[in-house]
């Protein structure tokens, strides 16, 4: 068993982390960790085995293909060929202050379990993110993009889901240019709860 392979991550203050991650060949036990994890299949399709929180995927991940992972959940993967994985670590914190700003109760808010979903929103955002790591320079957005992320898992991913997620287009597989667009608001409705969330945080402060 090997360990991921990191190029660098980003940071951002407040409980958000994306990182750009690589792995070989072979089985992988991972520990259950604190944050929620939202983990997208960056590269070539790869024949994958996973198991966690009692449940188990066998199948082929293609970019776009994105396993939500729950806080506090150990899993288990068997890789067919090297693997390369867009990681959004999410804090508990950070969802609860999310989830107040619309309103919830934050009390036992999680993540849902989900092998092999899509979600264009999720996906986008991550990218965005992803162009702000490789260009080394964090900047104001970010904070607001990791609002839209963490909007996105409560609103259809959680303990509190309110919708299942619609269609949406995807970005191409190519490099994403012009940055600015793939930077826009996923929906009216996640750029709220963004906002409530942010000005709470500064109220609180």
């Amino acid at each position: 068993m090997s360990n991921p392979q990191s190029t660098s991550a980003l940071i951002i203050p407040h409980g958000f982390r994306v990182s750009l991650l690589t792995d070989l060949p072979g089985l992988f036990e991972v520990p259950a960790q604190e944050d929620a994890r939202v983990s997208i299949h960056a590269g070539p399709p790869v024949p994958i085995t996973c198991q966690r929180a009692g449940t188990h995927y066998s199948g082929v991940s293609t970019r776009g293909d994105i396993h939500l992972i729950p806080a506090a959940t150990p899993s288990r993967w068997e890789v067919k060929g090297r693997d390369m994985f867009l990681t959004m670590s999410v804090a508990p914190s950070l969802l609860q202050r999310v989830a107040e700003g619309r309103g919830l109760d934050p009390r036992g808010i999680e993540v849902k379990n989900r092998f092999q979903i899509r979600d264009a929103h999720l996906e986008n955002i991550a990218w965005a993110l992803n162009e702000e790591r490789e260009r080394g320079y964090p900047c104001g957005q970010l904070y607001f993009d990791s609002l839209a992320v963490a909007a996105r898992l409560i609103c259809y991913h959680s303990s509190q889901a309110v919708a299942a997620p619609k269609p949406h287009n995807r970005l191409s597989d190519r490099r994403l240019t012009p940055l600015a667009a793939a930077r826009r608001p996923p929906a009216d409705e996640l750029r709220g709860c963004a906002h409530k969330a942010r000005n709470q945080w500064r109220n609180n402060e």
